[in-house]
């Protein structure tokens, strides 16, 4: 894979990303309205700048270390990728109207069990933290999956518990 197609894989990723913020954003104002209780939101910010470092991170480390495409540790971070990409949009679908950047609850909803839900607790993130580390692997830059991993393991690691806690209080049982 040369580097100008990497460059439109990061670029494609990246209106990914743009895509869920669209989304969210249409979707918190109605869910406010409904009543939703909003946790987490000083560690929201910090989730938005990280997918934003991502993309930057690899191609910067690309472009500054010069890397060429790893051959098939490239491929399969490629696979792994759409996989968890697949997995990540799937759990969006799923929530649709319910979905946001946030974390936000209904008072009386059930957690949502169809879908990949039915097998994961946060397909979301697994698929999105997944896809972010495998983002920068795809072309061998892996000081920038390094800093992924560092970046979001302590973020979403706070996300989940208190996603988990707002569900406890204000969830149906």
């Amino acid at each position: 894979m040369s580097v100008s197609a990497y460059a439109l894989l990061v670029g494609a990723w990246s209106l990914l990303r743009v895509a869920e913020l669209l989304l969210s954003e249409v979707n918190t104002g109605p869910l406010l309205g409904r009543g939703a209780h909003e946790v987490g939101a000083p560690h929201h910010v910090w989730l938005l700048l990280m997918n934003a470092a991502v993309p930057m991170a690899s191609v910067a480390e690309v472009a500054l270390r010069n890397l060429t495409f790893p051959g098939l540790l490239g491929w399969v971070a490629l696979l792994v990728l759409v996989l968890a990409e697949i997995l990540h949009w799937w759990a969006i679908a799923t929530l649709w109207r319910r979905w946001t950047t946030r974390v936000l609850v209904l008072p009386g909803e059930r957690a949502a069990s169809a879908g990949p839900y039915r097998w994961l607790h946060h397909p979301g993130y697994v698929g999105g933290v997944v896809s972010a580390v495998a983002l920068p692997m795809v072309h061998g830059a892996v000081g920038a999956a390094l800093l992924t991993v560092a970046m979001f393991a302590p973020v979403v690691t706070v996300r989940v518990r208190a996603e988990n806690s707002a569900w406890a209080r204000w969830g149906a049982s």
